[in-house]
């Protein structure tokens, strides 16, 4: 099963507000300020969140830099009421095809929630909602070696080569702009998992290991 209207409520009873396998620190708050650190954001910018969550990691951005503009799209329902009670501004809608006006924001971003969809559609729906000079922003896993498959069954999930990524991003009019794999940690999924009955229940697996944890960023040209 792989259905956020039932795991969220999960998520949250076990203490996380971020849905991550892998994190740049030890909390959630060192991961957003890591996080902030590395994308480098511009003052003032609007950031599109695709596949927010809870809207958590927007409100820590925000926390790093209170002039940033965080929108946040998920799928479900009960993830965006969540937001919107905690004051985050969020629609619901298939992050392939969002209904946001073009050309709004200048950083979109992708937090472990690209593996769930079509690099092509999602990279050109990316694109189309950057203004010039944009940076999509995609955190998450790809295979180490070329024989290597990176696909999570019950989540519904697949890791993408690096070149496949690429090669749709040009497609999007997107250049690669660099690629950084820092230290992650994944201890709190880890204990996540193995705590709660359920997730054992509704997952045959974690997403521990699953090939390199990356940070990449693609501009709009």
């Amino acid at each position: 099963m792989n259905n956020y209207e039932v795991e969220t409520d999960e998520y949250l009873a076990h203490g996380l507000k971020l849905f991550l396998c892998a994190r740049l620190g030890e909390t959630e708050k060192e991961h957003s300020e890591r996080y902030h650190q590395l994308v480098g954001f511009k003052k003032g910018s609007t950031v599109v969140d695709m596949g927010c969550g809870i809207g958590e990691m927007g409100r820590l951005l925000q926390k790093c830099d209170e002039t940033l503009n965080v929108l946040n799209v998920t799928n479900s329902p009960r993830q965006c009421e969540i937001a919107t009670q905690l004051g985050s501004h969020c629609v619901v809608a298939d992050f392939h095809v969002t209904g946001l006006p073009s050309g709004i924001a200048q950083y979109v971003m992708f937090n472990e929630s690209f593996g769930y969809g079509n690099p092509k559609q999602l990279l050109q729906e990316a694109a189309r909602l950057l203004n010039a000079g944009g940076w999509v922003v995609l955190r998450d896993f790809s295979p180490r070696t070329p024989l290597e498959q990176v696909h999570a069954a019950s989540w519904d999930y697949k890791g993408y080569p690096m070149h496949e990524v690429i090669a749709a991003a040009a497609q999007a009019k997107l250049a690669l702009l660099w690629v950084k794999r820092p230290r992650f940690s994944y201890a709190h999924f880890k204990q996540f998992f193995q705590s709660s009955a359920k997730m054992q229940k509704w997952h045959s697996d974690d997403c521990q290991g699953y090939g390199d944890s990356y940070l990449t960023a693609l501009v709009k040209v």
